[in-house]
């Protein structure tokens, strides 16, 4: 072999092993660069989700607030129509009245919807005795166990009323549920009259023999 045919074969054998490692380097460089975008893929996916989240969370707030003040606005509308009904109607003891039908109507319709709107009406007009009464005689009605505990609960923030009518229609209203359970209501007040504790002890005494 001469000269020139060796530094060809050399020549020959740098380029192929040249080749080589350019091969492998675009291979490395080609793994590498596949590496960063799965990352960055990822990167703007995990962002993405967050995005739709934060979205989603949003939305949810929205509906959820929306939901509140429809909630809000009927139980509003609904007190007002009740309040009205015991202001121009005569609530007689042992008698049923459009109030206590239209709230019957009511409870089998939307209990929270019921349960809302006496919560309003004892909470509101707590400085009116008649309504007090009136309310107290017509939930005395419905349906004891439905209403429970929200009832007896209600009922309880007004025994101790200054109007001597409103603390009679609480202790009838006990008498009427029948529930043992409230036993420990009627034994822990402080009545303001005579007769209304001699009342409550007669009720008492009633429930105690059940």
């Amino acid at each position: 072999m001469n000269l020139n045919e060796n530094i060809k074969t050399n020549n020959a054998s740098v380029d192929s092993e040249s080749s080589i490692y350019k091969r492998k380097d675009l291979n490395a460089f080609i793994k590498k660069e596949g590496n960063l975008y799965s990352v960055k893929e990822n990167s703007a996916s995990s962002n993405n989700d967050t995005v739709y989240s934060k979205e989603n969370a949003a939305s949810s707030l929205q509906s959820t607030g929306k939901e509140n003040r429809t909630k809000k606005k009927k139980s509003e509308l609904e007190k007002r129509k009740v309040v009205n009904m015991l202001i121009n109607e005569n609530i007689a003891v042992g008698y049923t009245s459009m109030t206590e039908m239209y709230l019957n109507q009511l409870l089998k319709a939307d209990l929270s919807l019921t349960k809302d709107v006496l919560n309003l009406i004892y909470s509101e007009h707590f400085d009116n005795p008649d309504i007090l009464q009136k309310i107290t005689e017509v939930m005395s009605n419905l349906d004891y166990e439905k209403l429970y505990p929200t009832n007896t609960i209600l009922v309880m923030a007004i025994i101790s009323h200054t109007d001597i009518n409103v603390q009679e229609a609480v202790i009838a209203s006990f008498e009427k549920w029948d529930d043992k359970r409230n036993l420990k209501y009627l034994n822990n007040i402080n009545y303001t009259a005579d007769w209304i504790e001699d009342y409550a002890n007669s009720v008492i005494d009633y429930l105690e023999s059940c």
